[in-house]
């Protein structure tokens, strides 16, 4: 199997964008007109997930013969995620980040500081495929820190038995909100746990090689984490960029700049 880089852009005021594949230096789009702000390959099924924020929200796309060809969904007890960032798939369920909380929720966050209102979720839906669609359905929704206020959770992985998430705060044990960009380690339903607290703005978590990575995208740097040592070490240091995107490689580090 041919290895892709794949590009996902998106202008700020009009969400217009798309998914790109990176083909001799030049951006070979799979689609277009909307922004894309989290992917998914599900190995078992040779399927690519894409999530964006407008409907129908999810995208597949089938690869075969190093082409890509679109899947129908089929959304049944679907929950509609506003500001919808980030997706992982695990065990035949999907996992998306509603940043800005559920459509059609009443739930108001009770921190003031931020320009988003809603409190954000965690959707877990159930996948079912067959040869010519995926059927997304039953979408249960947990909230990481069972509290009332906006922590704009960006990302979520799963890593070494756990899901872990990204956030620009959070809240403790005692429901105290604490404004630092944070990676917690989550069990769905219960209080998130944070192992890292020393972020701005983080973006792009992901993992490799038995250590997770992020963006302090404010701070225009990348940082590991070492399970092992509980060490976190910064990897790059840029000026005045806001880093996010990130894909590891045993010699590089590929990332995006979006300012």
């Amino acid at each position: 199997n041919e290895s892709k880089t794949f590009v996902s852009c998106y202008h700020s005021k009009n969400d217009y964008g798309g998914v790109y594949t990176v083909t001799d230096k030049k951006l070979e789009p799979i689609f277009e007109g909307t922004g894309c702000f989290g992917m998914h390959f599900d190995k078992n099924h040779e399927i690519l997930f894409f999530i964006i924020r407008n409907e129908p929200q999810l995208i597949a796309y089938k690869i075969k013969d190093n082409k890509f060809f679109r899947m129908e969904i089929v959304f049944s007890n679907y929950l509609f995620a506003k500001q919808a960032h980030g997706i992982v798939i695990f065990k035949n369920k999907i996992f998306t980040i509603a940043t800005d909380g559920i459509k059609n929720d009443s739930e108001k966050a009770i921190n003031s500081d931020v320009p988003w209102k809603g409190v954000g979720k965690i959707m877990v839906s159930d996948l079912d495929f067959f040869e010519d669609k995926i059927v997304i359905k039953n979408t249960k929704y947990y909230n990481p820190f069972s509290c009332n206020h906006h922590h704009h959770i960006n990302d979520i992985v799963y890593f070494k038995n756990n899901f872990y998430i990204s956030s620009f705060s959070y809240c403790n044990s005692d429901g105290n909100y604490i404004k630092k960009g944070t990676v917690s380690k989550i069990d769905l339903g219960k209080t998130g746990s944070v192992i890292i607290d020393e972020l701005v703005h983080p973006h792009s978590l992901t993992h490799y090689n038995e250590q997770l990575f992020v963006c302090s995208s404010k701070l225009s740097q990348i940082l590991s984490f070492n399970f092992k040592k509980k060490d976190l070490k910064l990897e790059y240091k840029g000026i005045d960029a806001f880093v996010r995107g990130l894909l590891i490689t045993d010699t590089f580090f590929y990332f995006g700049i979006s300012y």
